[in-house]
């Protein structure tokens, strides 16, 4: 299955925080030092140095429609960081273009609701918070939680959103309602990580407490818990085999990733559909039911000056003309090809169905099975604290971050 591919030293600190943009071309790692990079995937070549925060970043999250439709000068990526700070980057300036001001702590994590016109906080100050993008105006703070709240994360439909912290405690939020209808108690350790699986029920969460536990919402009730590691699960990750697939990992375009060429591509991540661009109405919150793909987003404005900074590479990122490598202007993001239809099987075979993906400060990154949660794989050549990990949405990759300033690629067949 998956093997090791590529490292990369990522920052002269400690990395702590990954995540794929919604087309799988680019990875956003995060460290100690307060950088954000963007690296393009798989050539680990760095594209994008974004600064911002005065210490560690904590939080990163891609819009949904980053990479895919979204204009390049728009809020793309949303940081941030044991300072209290939440930044909104744009593709065209290594400064923020925005930011979410009101937690009085640590924001320990972020996340874009899938219509991308708002973003979660989870912060030490004992709250979450929902925020409009376009007007960086706080929508909804919920104070629930009896200590730090530490992760968040939303439903694919937009209507439910969860959060975790410090109190071993897990809660899940109807945004229609503001109000709390199933609590996730069973952890005997602060919860560090969440994730909804795709199919909209199943929740999971790692711990403190070496394990990960699988909720049902439905039956608001814990479904299963995983022995998964010797020491904290840092991060938990589903993917499943969506319906654009094969059309994501096709080699009919033969483009280079970054080639501007025609209307953008409807782009899919764990997949589901990502309509989301800015540039929306910023009309009145819309989570109620629906796939919650529609929506705005940022207007792009407050572009920076900063062009010609040198933590911009130049050579593959040009500002004025967005991404490109060999290609034209204008259009939308191109999707890289050269991948051969055996290799697509492959991985068709390999990755059916649903699959979740753990790290652990025990050194260890592992892949279960969606369902019965059997272990089926550990990945190799990891030698320090697994900090975080990440799932490529066109299931090629697997990134990790450690606590030895590297990040690494695993692919199936490498």
């Amino acid at each position: 299955t998956f093997n090791f591919a590529a490292s990369q030293v990522g920052d002269d600190r400690p990395l702590g925080a990954c995540v794929f943009s919604p087309n799988s071309r680019l990875l956003a790692t995060g460290a100690f030092s307060g950088l954000t990079k963007i690296w393009g995937v798989p050539d680990c070549n760095l594209l994008l140095t974004l600064k911002g925060q005065k210490d560690r970043v904590s939080g990163l999250d891609f819009h949904p429609g980053s990479t895919i439709s979204l204009d390049p000068g728009a809020a793309n990526l949303v940081t941030s960081g044991m300072d209290g700070t939440v930044n909104l980057h744009s593709f065209l300036s290594p400064t923020p273009i925005a930011q979410l001001v009101g937690h009085e702590m640590r924001v320990a994590n972020v996340a874009f609701h899938p219509s991308g016109r708002f973003v979660g906080t989870a912060s030490f100050d004992q709250t979450w918070r929902l925020w409009d993008v376009e007007t960086q105006t706080e929508l909804l703070l919920q104070d629930r939680h009896t200590r730090e709240v530490f992760c968040i994360g939303f439903q694919k439909d937009g209507s439910l959103v969860a959060s975790a912290g410090m109190d071993a405690i897990g809660r899940v939020w109807d945004l229609r309602t503001g109000k709390s209808i199933f609590v996730l108690q069973g952890h005997v350790g602060p919860i560090v990580s969440l994730d909804w699986s795709p199919n909209g029920y199943t929740i999971a969460t790692g711990s403190e407490d070496n394990q990960i536990r699988i909720w049902d919402v439905r039956q608001a009730r814990s479904a299963y818990v995983i022995p998964a590691h010797t020491s904290l699960v840092s991060q938990v990750r589903f993917w499943h085999a969506g319906d654009g697939f094969e059309s994501r990992s096709s080699a009919d375009t033969g483009r280079e990733p970054w080639q501007f060429d025609g209307p953008p591509p409807c782009g899919r991540r764990n997949g589901r559909q990502k309509n989301g661009a800015g540039g929306g109405d910023g009309g009145g919150m819309d989570v109620d039911g629906g796939d919650g793909t529609n929506g705005g987003g940022s207007d792009g404005s407050g572009d920076s000056d900063d062009d010609d900074d040198d933590s911009v590479a130049s050579d593959v990122f040009d500002p004025a003309a967005g991404w490109r490598r060999g290609g034209s202007r204008g259009g939308g993001f191109g999707i890289a090809g050269a991948r051969d239809s055996s290799t697509t099987a492959l991985r068709r075979q390999l990755l059916s169905g649903g699959h979740l993906v753990s790290s652990s400060f025990d050194g260890t990154c592992k892949i279960f099975t969606e369902g019965d949660w059997k272990p089926i794989k550990s990945l190799a050549g990891l030698d320090s604290r697994v900090l975080s990990c990440d799932v490529s949405g066109d299931g090629l990759y697997i990134a990790t971050v450690s606590y030895d300033r590297t990040f690494k690629l695993f692919s199936p067949g490498a």
